[in-house]
């Protein structure tokens, strides 16, 4: 029985998703004359969907993440979605999203970062600079360099 049918097309194809991942921002660094710092700071949702494409598509074991959804600046603007928040100085976390997907091991009152986004593939987080993967969003190294 397939129970996830992505994976399943992977390994049918002797491909995995570093391979797809590797080739994906391989072409957006030539198609856009870029490097890899220049797709997670403008190109991530590009990359993000490419790569989720290639690989058949969203569904409950693959899917982009983004770092709106964790926080915001702007209480107002998402303060009425998300029930549960944590407020700092500098905005508002959902709780929701840090229960899911893990606190990151600093004060959140001194964390803060830009808009990113991210694919989400069993069980782990990848992004054009972490092709390998890491099991906590905030062990991508553009948010261990915020952190640190």
């Amino acid at each position: 029985m397939i129970t996830n049918f992505n994976t399943y097309l992977l390994e049918k194809s002797g491909k995995k998703i570093t391979d797809i991942l590797i080739l994906t921002r391989d072409e957006r660094m030539k198609e856009y004359n870029c490097s890899v710092w220049d797709i997670n700071n403008g190109y991530c949702v590009e990359f993000t969907d490419d790569v989720i494409n290639r690989m058949g598509g969203y569904n409950d074991n693959l899917y982009e993440l983004s770092s709106d959804m964790f926080f915001s600046m702007f209480p107002k603007d998402v303060e009425y979605l998300w029930k549960d928040v944590i407020k700092t100085s500098t905005g508002i976390w959902s709780v929701k999203m840090l229960d899911l997907y893990g606190y990151p091991p600093i004060d959140l009152n001194h964390f803060t970062f830009g808009n990113h986004s991210w694919i989400f593939f069993d069980g782990k987080h990848y992004d054009a600079e972490c092709v390998g993967g890491v099991s906590k969003w905030y062990e991508l190294p553009l948010f261990q360099k915020e952190i640190k």
